[in-house]
């Protein structure tokens, strides 16, 4: 089985090299205002997330797809469209859109709710001021069912607030006084990343998971993928590791990751290229790192890798700089960050950019699954091509196993009412195309 998996990936490295970032869309891409204070044009794009059949782009601009926005506009596969008046978001940033209770949340100067029609603007009641005032955010999270979002609402350190779609709930840690900058889950507890590191929230308090360093780390994204922590930021230690830049964290030791080439992401607080807490996302059981990579300092022509749980993969190659987010919508490959306007002296891609021909191409190569019914509730038939007892596993929206087994000939029933409600991923080894799972 292990020589499978490894003629597998060896044909997915070929094909994924083959590919090309393209413009996003047939219409001109992100652009900006000339900005006097730095001396120059800034662009960037932060987010991307999916809504309601749409894909909603968010991060620093004026203008995208030849129409005014600000910060914030959506893609239907055909036309751009701004969410309401279009220039209603100025001097400001949007760093981060979520998708929770049904509405889309962005953050910005303010906290921005979005029903796919209206704009309402999120408050929050201080107590210690017993006054109403804006949340500001640099990171949204959703997890059981609140809305985690790191805020700078209190002012100095900030502090990060949980909201159950009504009332608010502060955690702020006057032992540390971190300036957080990101926030998931792992392990069912609640991590953030920190100018001083990483801290696992306990209680009302936070619990430092650094371990021994040589020097303060500072952690910009983190993202929980198959039973790890994965952590980006400025560090060259952590948990008496050597690192660079990159490392990962089980809830009680850290490891080092290798990327390809001995490629490294390349973090400075002072850049544009790593703003925004996006960089790592998992999509389709699979880890996507979208940043600014170099070698010995030397820009390194790529702005996305991913992994799959076994080794990294490099997706293209005609870029440089920036890559700063990534997502799938109409199964095509999306990436958003700060890069040039023009691949390879030749292709006007301006900040925003799809990966050429990503539908279909590594699946095409792969048996499918077949699963009935979907979405269910109790059971669902697994139906394959060949008598096979291939092992399968089904993972949660976090890359966490939930369900394994083993086939039982070309139909195989599996009971998934134990589940919570949502889209899981089914993965059975071998040449098999993976295949979502819809639990009512």
């Amino acid at each position: 089985m292990k020589k499978i998996f490894s003629i597998i990936f060896l044909t997915l490295t070929v094909i994924v090299k083959a590919q090309v970032w393209v413009p996003a869309t047939p219409f001109p891409g992100a652009s900006g205002v000339f900005n006097p204070n730095s001396n120059y044009v800034q662009t960037n794009i932060n987010s991307l997330c999916v809504f309601n059949n749409e894909l909603y782009v968010g991060g620093n601009f004026t203008s995208i797809g030849g129409i005014v926005a600000h910060c914030i506009a959506r893609w239907n596969g055909t036309s751009w469209n701004s969410l309401g008046p279009g220039n209603f978001l100025q001097n400001t940033m949007i760093s981060d859109i979520i998708v929770y209770n049904g509405n889309l949340y962005f953050t910005a100067d303010k906290l921005y709710k979005w029903n796919g029609s209206t704009i309402q603007e999120v408050t929050y009641f201080n107590t210690s001021t017993q006054m109403i005032q804006a949340v500001r955010g640099t990171d949204l999270h959703v997890f059981n069912d609140e809305l985690y979002i790191v805020s700078d609402v209190v002012g100095g350190g900030g502090g990060l607030l949980k909201y159950d779609g009504v009332n608010f709930t502060l955690y702020k840690d006057d032992v540390f006084n971190f300036l957080m900058n990101c926030v998931d889950d792992f392990n069912n507890s609640i991590y953030v990343g920190t100018n001083e590191g990483l801290f696992r929230l306990g209680g009302n308090s936070f619990i430092e998971c650094n371990g021994v360093t040589t020097a303060t780390p500072e952690v910009y994204d983190i993202e929980s993928y198959n039973n790890d922590l994965y952590v980006i930021g400025n560090f060259n230690s952590i948990g008496g590791v050597s690192v660079n830049n990159f490392a990962k964290y089980n809830g009680s030791t850290w490891s080092n990751i290798t990327l390809p080439n001995g490629n490294y992401p390349l973090t400075n607080p002072f850049s544009g290229w790593n703003l925004g807490t996006n960089h790592l996302n998992t999509i389709n059981n699979e880890l996507y790192l979208a940043h600014t990579f170099a070698n010995n300092q030397t820009f390194v022509a790529s702005p996305m890798l991913k992994f799959n749980g076994s080794q990294w993969l490099q997706i293209s190659q005609n870029y440089s700089l920036g890559g700063g987010c990534s997502a799938f919508y109409n199964n095509q490959l999306y990436c958003g960050g700060n890069f040039p306007s023009i691949f390879s002296n030749t292709v006007l891609i301006e900040h925003f950019a799809k990966l050429q021909n990503s539908v279909g191409l590594e699946e095409s190569y792969l048996d499918k699954i077949e699963i009935s019914p979907n979405p269910a509730s109790n059971c669902i038939t697994i139906k394959v091509n060949h008598v096979k007892n291939d092992s399968f596993s089904i993972f949660d929206h976090m890359g966490r196993v939930v369900l394994n087994g083993k086939l039982n000939g070309i139909s195989t029933e599996v009971y998934i009412s134990a589940l919570p409600k949502g889209i899981y991923t089914l993965k059975i080894e071998g040449n098999y195309q993976p295949a979502q799972i819809v639990k009512e």
